[in-house]
């Protein structure tokens, strides 16, 4: 798993220090894969933020103080094309360690793939680049993807046949905290979300987990819907 918001920034200079990162990340999994008989496959990475630059701001109380900011703010079709640039440029690095790459939705005003349709620009812009088609998909994580307010009946098939992981995990509507697979919102709507997928891994992902019993619940809940 990766976190570059810098992958759409302003700067080339930057937006190719990202790119090499991810180049090094391929690098380490092909040499990995020839090693261990558990293969990494899949290298996560976020689809960059909006926000080109932020400026203190004078605060509403009138008393000078630099308590808020204001930020100049990419349209999404540019930062798009920005995170695809940087993609381009790696690929071939994935290509030859055997990996994919995984998009991540970040819900929030300030990311550039953050709902239904930027998911949406993100997959026309990508089926329009042949290079990226064989090693770019999206990581479908189900907490995010529906606290940006999405459902499984609303996913179009150009979404779905981009899936290529899943973090299994519900909505908390707190910060930096996921509750166990299934526990928030019941294990029908975990089926759903599931049968999006192709065959493959899933990863139960439990940010800010408490204790061990969180686990187990997880692993009880996807057991129940199918996954072994």
């Amino acid at each position: 798993a990766t976190f570059f918001p810098e992958i759409s920034s302003v700067d080339p200079k930057t937006r190719q220090k990202v790119g090499l990162a991810l180049k090094t990340l391929c690098r380490l999994a092909g040499i990995l894969n020839k090693k261990h008989p558990h293969k990494i496959g899949i290298i996560e990475v976020v689809g960059g933020s909006l926000v080109e630059g932020i400026w203190p701001g004078i605060s509403n109380s009138g008393a000078g103080d630099e308590t808020e900011y204001v930020a100049s703010v990419l349209d999404e079709r540019e930062g798009i094309d920005r995170v695809v640039e940087v993609l381009c440029a790696v690929a071939d690095e994935a290509i030859k360690a055997d990996v994919r790459l995984a998009i991540e939705l970040e819900p929030g005003p300030l990311y550039i793939i953050r709902n239904l349709k930027t998911l949406e620009l993100f997959c026309e812009r990508i089926s329009n680049e042949k290079l990226l088609s064989d090693c770019v998909g999206l990581n479908l994580d189900i907490a995010h993807w529906q606290l940006a307010g999405m459902k499984p009946r609303d996913i179009p098939e150009s979404i779905r046949e981009r899936i290529i992981h899943c973090h299994a995990c519900d909505a908390f509507k707190g910060h930096c905290i996921d509750l166990p697979a299934g526990s928030s919102n019941g294990r029908r709507l975990l089926a759903d979300w599931l049968d999006l997928l192709p065959p493959g891994y899933v990863t139960c992902e439990l940010e800010g987990c408490p204790n061990e019993t969180w686990l187990a619940t997880a692993f009880e809940n996807l057991t129940a819907v199918g996954l072994t």
